[in-house]
């Protein structure tokens, strides 16, 4: 065996991985592949930390923010669901996709969150408030996976075919737009 390798086997009970933190530290794991229930192990401690629950379906897998705080679903629940990996508490559902959810990316700063789907919509998400930044429908574009750049500017999706970048306003230019919108409504 290669002595870079360290075996850590992932503990008894749980048959199937379904995501990881970057930092490799926690681990989203669940104990049959039917379960819509998902439990967060903190491999450094070895313990289970929480259990994610409130899912319709099985989640294909689970997408964690860049710190390890956060975590998502993706899969057939048309809602994105956003809980606290430590405590398992839901901070926020977000709802607008017409199905499942195919890929989710945190920014690096952990403020947004990207997410895909196969009804053809990309939506980018507000962390603080809950609330829909933009969504739009590229055409032709079917996006497998999402990525911000590291100074979050851009975000990379990547399709069956073909890769595309797309300039993310700043969550300040949005919000400013998003406030004066609402002033706007309410004086007219």
């Amino acid at each position: 065996m290669d002595d870079r390798l360290e075996p850590r086997p992932i503990p008894e009970g749980f048959t199937t991985f379904k995501g990881a933190s970057d930092d490799g530290r926690y681990l989203a794991l669940s104990k049959n592949a039917e379960s819509p229930e998902v439990w967060i192990y903190d491999f450094d401690a070895g313990k289970e930390i929480s259990v994610l629950s409130g899912m319709d379906h099985n989640p294909r897998g689970m997408v964690f923010s860049p710190d390890g705080s956060l975590v998502t679903s993706i899969g057939w629940d048309k809602r994105v669901q956003v809980w606290e990996s430590q405590t398992g508490t839901i901070s926020h559902v977000l709802t607008g996709h017409k199905q499942g959810v195919a890929s989710a990316a945190f920014s690096y700063d952990g403020k947004s969150i990207c997410t895909s789907s196969p009804d053809g919509t990309i939506r980018l998400w507000h962390l603080d408030t809950g609330r829909e930044m933009v969504h739009f429908t590229p055409e032709g574009v079917g996006a497998d996976k999402l990525r911000f750049s590291r100074d979050n500017q851009l975000l990379l999706i990547f399709g069956r075919e073909q890769t595309w970048t797309l300039r993310v306003p700043s969550l300040r230019t949005i919000d400013e737009e998003l406030s004066k919108k609402h002033s706007t409504e309410k004086t007219s």
